[in-house]
């Protein structure tokens, strides 16, 4: 069994989109709030907390006057932030990542739904809102378990179904190819194939510089500044879905053609650090 995610772009308006909002600040004061009360608690008395823990102390607080706020969104998505907490854990105790951070208004912004969603034709209905216009591209396949509701710097929400499905059948094409990296090429196979690089980097880099003088001039915390800034991330959002299409394009058609793909073992990660040749890398 095989866990896939399809991602589809979603269009709120106005009232789903303060609803949205809602529930991300929900689910990223749940994760805050608890990661602070699981490190002040270890700190007093040398012992964590447990998921468990945690969601019994969230069925208080939403008992509490204070954080009435919290039974306006979804009850089941906060419950999922606390597992996500537990996770972060679990990962940076595994040596799989680092200690969990405190997560910001600015950026990125997510919460998951377990359970009680569906997606009909183009719209998705989720809990605690009416049904969201959804762009599908490409049907649903499997069982869905979760969905992931998001919104980039861009302003743009995504939901991300996660299905169950069955392990396909393994094709096999018996090609066998050596890849090199380049700099005047984006790679050169054993084949003598030269594969020029999309340099969508560079061709938006002029754009990219005017809008960003554009948003240094506006005055902080203006309206105008936050709409510069929304500029600014949809020219990065643009660069990065051109650079992940070309890449997808090349690792797919490589995949099918060959069983067998040889790639230089390199350390890009100490390669980037010449300034000179950071940028082509």
């Amino acid at each position: 069994m095989l866990h896939n995610a399809f991602k589809y772009r979603i269009y709120p308006n106005k009232q789903q989109q303060e609803i949205l909002s809602k529930h991300f600040g929900c689910v990223r004061f749940m994760f805050n709030h608890f990661l602070r009360r699981r490190v002040d608690h270890y700190s007093v008395t040398g012992k964590g907390l447990s998921c468990h823990d945690t969601a019994f102390e969230l069925t208080e607080l939403e008992k509490h006057p204070e954080y009435a706020w919290l039974k306006e969104v979804n009850s089941q998505s906060l419950q999922q932030s606390l597992r996500n907490l537990d996770t972060a854990y679990n990962n940076f105790f595994n040596k799989r990542a680092d200690f969990p951070t405190f997560k910001k208004k600015q950026g990125h912004q997510s919460f998951q739904v377990p359970q009680y969603f569906s997606l009909a034709g183009n719209r998705l209905t989720i809990p605690e809102m009416a049904p969201l216009k959804v762009a599908v591209h490409r049907p649903l396949e499997g069982k869905s378990k979760q969905v992931t509701i998001s919104k980039n710097p861009a302003a743009e929400y995504y939901a991300s179904i996660l299905c169950a499905t069955e392990n396909p059948e393994p094709v096999y094409s018996g090609g066998e190819i050596g890849i090199d990296l380049g700099l005047s090429a984006f790679l050169i196979t054993s084949h003598g194939e030269k594969v020029e690089p999309g340099n969508h980097y560079g061709k938006a880099e002029a754009r990219l510089a005017r809008l960003q003088r554009r948003l240094a001039k506006k005055r902080k915390a203006s309206q105008n500044r936050l709409r510069a800034k929304v500029e600014v991330a949809r020219q990065h959002q643009k660069i990065a879905h051109q650079r992940a299409d070309f890449q997808q394009r090349q690792s797919l058609r490589l995949v099918h053609e060959n069983q067998v793909i040889h790639t230089e073992d390199l350390a890009v990660e100490n390669m980037v650090k010449n300034r000179s040749l950071a940028k082509s890398i």
